[in-house]
């Protein structure tokens, strides 16, 4: 089985701009322009599984996202989420796995305040 390992700089990248795909933890700080959550969405790759990020909200005062598999065969999500001060030293972390079935769909909680801008939270995700 594949596994490839997928880093991206900031979930605001996934909104459109230009992502990157790395296999290091280094973050670049960019700007972005202001955010539609309700359009928000992001497909991702990885071998023969794809997932779909989508409908970031603000539930019971944290981040919440929504993954889709939208193919045949189960997926297991790896993720990290986190935020970082101006020194790019983390602030605090949400790790976990979820397994995904076919054509399936769940939530995550980040555990990140919505009072954290959307487009500060950053993401490191593995999709086996």
């Amino acid at each position: 089985m594949i596994k490839k390992l997928v880093t991206i700089a900031a979930l605001a990248m996934l909104l459109g701009s230009p992502t990157r795909h790395a296999l290091s933890a280094s973050v670049d700080t960019l700007n972005y322009s202001p955010i539609n959550l309700a359009s928000w969405k992001k497909d991702f790759s990885s071998g023969r599984h794809s997932v779909r990020f989508k409908d970031a909200r603000c539930e019971k005062g944290h981040w919440r996202v929504d993954l889709v598999n939208s193919q045949a065969l189960p997926t297991v999500v790896y993720y990290t989420f986190w935020t970082e001060d101006s020194d790019g030293d983390s602030l605090g972390s949400t790790t976990g796995s979820m397994h995904l079935g076919s054509k399936k769909r769940d939530s995550i909680d980040m555990k990140i305040s919505c009072d954290v801008d959307f487009t500060n939270i950053k993401i490191s995700m593995k999709l086996i």
